[in-house]
């Protein structure tokens, strides 16, 4: 019987298991958790990347059922899978911005005010 051979070529020292990709994941601040200031609102619109900034990481999935709730309340968004809802947000704000109440500019989304759920207007900033 031949004797097992590793993976690894004899030449090459032994790592560890997945300690480069472990040492490229690192940052100094996790995702989502970097201190921004609130969403500002600028005659009536709200930056939707800053909304989301300033909402905690453990809420988004609660925001984003809220807003898509608001949009379309005839679906039960509380029962829905999260990859849904997140696909059903993004295309939700291209729907507005066809329909004009929202809008687009340096690849950043502008929407109404109104359209924030209000248990999540207490993120917003006026200006």
């Amino acid at each position: 019987m031949r004797p097992l051979r590793s993976r690894r070529p004899r030449d090459r020292p032994w790592r560890g298991r997945g300690s480069a990709r472990r040492s490229q994941r690192r940052q100094a601040v996790p995702w989502g958790m970097t201190p921004t200031p609130c969403a500002p609102t600028h005659a009536g619109r709200v930056d939707w990347q800053a909304l989301e900034s300033c909402i905690p990481f453990d809420e988004l999935p609660a925001f984003h059922r809220a807003f898509l709730e608001r949009l379309e309340p005839s679906v039960d968004w509380q029962a829905a899978f999260l990859r849904r809802v997140q696909g059903k947000v993004q295309a939700a704000l291209k729907r507005l911005l066809r329909e004009g109440a929202a809008g687009y500019e340096e690849g950043r989304y502008w929407l109404d005010a109104g359209l924030v759920p209000d248990a999540f207007r207490g993120y917003l900033k006026e200006e």
